[in-house]
């Protein structure tokens, strides 16, 4: 509800084009290059990839919004696609998903911990440990 009254009286941007509505507007959402996939590299190593990141895309737009314009709702786009990528990967219930720390004076700045963000929603959804 709170969330609710804050978007009334101070709506978002789209980081991408500007366009009053969310943190990422129907239309840039709509260009996201999330295709969540495992490769087998040489030697058996599999790797769960969820998307294929290039520079200047609306993919690092997002990620730049999240990590350095005090963006976090914005990892509610990345976390449906790290969930099925988990699913493709192995058995989710299995996993204890383990964040990559940030540096004391970065979350101090930043207030929080991407991956630590995406961790515990994913987390969350299988019910594995984090």
């Amino acid at each position: 509800m709170i969330h609710g009254l804050l978007k009334l009286f101070f709506p978002s941007l789209c980081l991408v084009c500007g366009y009053l509505d969310e943190t990422l507007c129907l239309e840039c959402r709509s260009v996201l290059p999330f295709e969540p996939h495992v490769r087998i590299l040489d030697g058996g190593m599999k790797v769960a990839t969820g998307c294929f990141y290039e520079p200047e895309s609306v993919l690092a737009q997002l990620v730049h919004g999240l990590k350095y314009k005090h963006q976090a709702d914005v990892y509610r786009y990345f976390a449906p696609t790290l969930r099925r990528s988990l699913e493709l990967f192995c058995e989710p219930s299995a996993v204890i998903l383990v964040p990559v720390p940030l540096h004391k004076s970065r979350l101090l700045e930043r207030g929080y911990n991407q991956a630590e963000l995406l961790a515990r929603t994913v987390g969350r959804y299988f019910g594995c440990p984090v």
